[in-house]
C-alpha cells in the first residue's frame, strides 16, 4: 500500500476549498458509496458524479 501511494502521489490534486470543491468531493463519496452498497454499477455511479460535479463547476464559473 505505501508502494502505491508513491507512485500516485505526484499525481494527485486538490479539489480545493471552494463551495463547488466541496460539492465535486462530496459527489465523489456519494458514487463510491452507492457503488460499494450496490446501489448502482461504478460507472453509473461516477456518470451522476461527473454530472453533478460539471453542474457545480458550471454554476460557479457563471458567476
Amino acid at each position: 500500500m505505501i508502494s502505491t501511494y508513491y507512485d500516485v502521489v505526484d499525481y494527485g490534486q486538490s479539489f480545493g476549498s471552494s463551495p463547488a470543491g466541496q460539492e465535486i468531493q462530496n459527489e465523489l463519496n456519494n458514487a463510491i458509496t452507492a457503488a460499494l452498497l450496490g446501489d448502482k454499477t461504478p460507472e453509473e455511479a461516477l456518470k451522476d458524479a461527473q454530472k453533478a460535479a460539471m453542474r457545480a463547476y458550471e454554476n460557479i464559473t457563471q458567476d
